[in-house]
């Protein structure tokens, strides 16, 4: 969707559901979309690495699925890390 059509679709932001599995293997099984993700994602993607990753990271951060007419197409997540915390 160009980003430009963005703003005639409701976008939300949610908690991951565990029906979100199958949609994040599709997602992250995509070659061009792979090719973006750290090197932690492991290539073929599949459902069982879905629940791994969120099983990993849900307890230790926020992470959030993005929706566009209720369709998840993606994630953000807020994770503390102990290496930014500067003292002058």
């Amino acid at each position: 969707m160009p980003l430009s059509e963005l703003g005639k679709s409701r976008w939300s932001l949610r908690p991951w559901r565990t029906s979100d599995y199958g949609r994040i293997a599709e997602l992250a099984n995509n070659p061009k979309i792979a090719c973006f993700l750290t090197d932690m994602f492991p290539h073929p993607y599949s459902i069982e690495d879905a629940k791994r990753y969120f099983q990993t990271f849900s307890e230790a951060c926020i992470i959030r699925a993005i929706c566009i007419d209720d369709v998840f197409v993606g994630s953000v997540g807020l994770h503390a890390k102990q290496d930014v915390h500067r003292h002058e």
